[in-house]
């Protein structure tokens, strides 16, 4: 029986295909006594998983060995023991880097690097592609792996941000990032935050808000239906950190009004004539600007401070309506 293994491995080999390997926690002193080798040795075995080519190589050494003397079974076993284990030592000393992959060719990390010519390596976002949403002074810049190849040369998952300008009574409707967290961290001015936690026993969807200012940062673990929303009639900015490059956007409402108008009536009790009569509506382009008595405050009309869904746009996101 194998020993517990510490975490899989893989090592890219001189030939440049990739094996799998997996470090063991077993002494080599318990399988082969260290006078045979004329050393005394505590280190690790290497276990090879995946990996015919080498144990073909092991073998045919051992075989070789043990058929030059076929008349000490004893002397035959130990030199078996021992090509094995040196065929499996030299395939993991000759190995200096490790990476993760298959038997695919793959280039390490520093050459990623190198290859996108460090682009990215500094992140100038008033540089960056705008989203603008047609609100008075507001965008979204994203530092993401769409936008910055550097990005796609982080090991692991990453990390991305997103710097939110939002001008008055404008913010982000409710949506959620399917593949990371967010740590907002507000740079000036005043917003509200709020999140939607998601479903309690018996309690519903606790909606929780906060009114944050400059200085002060806000959780929201990945998944979880948030908003924000600049009540005053200046400006604010955050800047959204993400747990890996990529964390996706979804907008609940516009994926919710693109559901068949059965399970929105099944899902809130209105006709299907009415949601046909939402459906109609153009979609609003993050971010949006709204609340009535914002502005109303501000002085400001609903229909010329946002930008919404164009024909083509509509037409792209209901394709599949009309699949079998």
């Amino acid at each position: 029986t194998l020993p517990p293994a510490v975490e899989p491995r893989t090592t890219l080999f001189p030939f440049q295909a990739q094996l799998q390997l997996t470090t063991c926690s077993f002494p080599l002193p318990s399988l082969l006594p260290s006078k045979w080798l004329g050393f005394q040795s505590h280190s690790l075995i290497v276990c090879l998983y995946h990996a015919p080519i080498q144990l073909a190589l092991s073998a045919s050494a051992a075989l070789a060995l043990a058929n030059s003397d076929k008349s000490q079974p004893a002397a035959r076993m130990k030199l078996i023991i021992a090509a094995a284990c040196l065929a499996l030592f030299s395939c993991a000393a000759a190995q200096p880097f490790a990476f993760e992959g298959s038997f695919a060719p793959r280039i390490g990390e520093p050459n990623q690097r190198k290859a996108v010519n460090y682009t990215g390596f500094v992140f100038d976002f008033s540089k960056a592609k705008k989203t603008d949403g047609g609100t008075p002074n507001s965008s979204l810049r994203s530092n993401q792996v769409s936008q910055n190849p550097f990005q796609s040369t982080l090991p692991g998952a990453g990390n991305g941000q997103t710097l939110v300008t939002l001008g008055p009574c404008s913010g982000n409707t409710v949506h959620t990032h399917p593949r990371g967290s967010e740590i907002s961290f507000v740079t000036y001015g005043e917003m509200v935050f709020g999140m939607i936690e998601e479903n309690f026993p018996m309690q519903g969807n606790v909606p929780v808000v906060r009114h944050i200012k400059a200085g002060q940062t806000i959780h929201i673990p990945t998944g979880i239906q948030h908003f924000s929303h600049n009540p005053t009639c200046g400006q604010a900015q955050f800047l959204a950190n993400f747990a890996t490059a990529d964390p996706g956007t979804q907008t609940v409402w516009n994926a919710f009004i693109k559901a068949p108008t059965e399970v929105l009536h099944m899902s809130t009790g209105i006709s299907a004539a009415t949601w046909n009569e939402y459906k109609q509506l153009p979609l609003v382009v993050a971010p949006g600007t709204g609340g009535e008595e914002c502005l109303k405050r501000c002085g400001l009309n609903f229909t010329e401070v946002n930008a919404f869904e164009t024909e083509e746009e509509r037409a792209i996101t209901s394709v599949f309506d009309v699949l079998p």
